[in-house]
């Protein structure tokens, strides 16, 4: 504009105050239109840079396609057709307001998420310089309280009697009384957080049993009843009910005494002991012929 300006007064045409405040208004308009696009970029570019790029490349791919359709319906025509297409990929160079809008209010967003991880962030900071502080502000009142106590109890005698030498094991007996002070303080506070410990663990204790506690009388029941399921329950009868190879116990009435032997037969049984036989499983007695007593059953070998 100011050369525009410039060549109408070279020329030697007047240029009327009205025609510079004009275009001193067009500058600043554009100006600021500039300015405003410059940010929009800027938005626009922070924006494609938080997305995913392979969102990014799904959107390509369907805006290629919706090209490519679009140009298969447009490629008969011909003259005003062509121009038409050509203002249409002018006008799509530009985003809508409701573009505008949402990439504004999706930084809005982020621009948010941001400034309250930088303000969690600088919290921390900030806690850690003030705990840092404290502590050193601790250290320099503990140094101070050494500090007065040594004067106290070196310097102020030192002062009192100039003339005598002071006796180097009483500097040392010093250092040697403040090492076990800090080292009593130490095992104080560690004796005082063993004795919090000790009563977690007393207390996880004290549940596990109140727990387990009830576990195990669950458990026995259960044990109690598996066991039952599993014992089997031997039938009384008569001799020929069991098996050869079945165990047995034999009693002699005459020793009175059992022996373990393997089911043979009725017959041979009774010839070879004359005795009853009886079950290893099950104490009880059942009278059967030939006065034997015999509970059928079977023990695994």
């Amino acid at each position: 504009m100011e050369g525009e300006l410039s060549l109408m007064e070279e020329k030697g045409k007047e240029v009327t105050q009205e025609q510079k405040e004009l275009l001193y208004n067009q500058v600043k308009e554009l100006k600021c239109s500039n300015a405003a696009l410059l940010a929009e970029i800027d938005m626009l570019e922070r924006f494609i840079g938080r997305l995913d790029p392979q969102d990014l490349v799904s959107q390509a791919g369907g805006d290629d396609s919706g090209a490519a359709g679009d140009s298969q319906l447009e490629g008969g025509g011909r003259g005003p057709r062509r121009r038409s297409q050509s203002n249409i990929s002018d006008r799509l160079q530009q985003l809508t307001l409701e573009q505008k809008l949402y990439v504004a209010q999706r930084e809005v967003a982020e621009t948010r998420q941001d400034q309250e991880k930088l303000k969690q962030r600088h919290d921390q900071i900030q806690d850690n310089y003030k705990a840092s502080m404290e502590e050193a502000d601790l250290r320099l009142a503990e140094i101070r309280k050494a500090k007065i106590d040594f004067e106290r109890r070196m310097v102020k005698p030192m002062k009192d009697k100039r003339f005598e030498m002071m006796e180097p094991n009483k500097v040392l007996r010093y250092i040697e009384d403040k090492s076990k002070v800090t080292q009593v303080e130490k095992l104080t506070r560690k004796n005082h957080a063993l004795k919090v410990h000790e009563k977690k663990l007393q207390q996880q204790l004290q549940q596990k049993k109140e727990t387990g506690k009830a576990e195990y009388e669950v458990d026995d029941e259960n044990t109690r009843r598996q066991v039952a399921a599993a014992l089997p329950t031997p039938a009384t009868g008569p001799l020929h009910h069991l098996q050869p190879g079945d165990f047995v116990l034999v009693k002699d009435f005459r020793r009175k005494s059992w022996k373990s032997n393997r089911w043979k037969g009725p017959y041979q049984m009774l010839l070879v002991t004359q005795t009853a036989v009886k079950n290893a499983e099950r104490p009880t007695w059942v009278h059967a012929s030939h006065c034997k007593v015999v509970v059928t059953g079977q023990e695994r070998r």
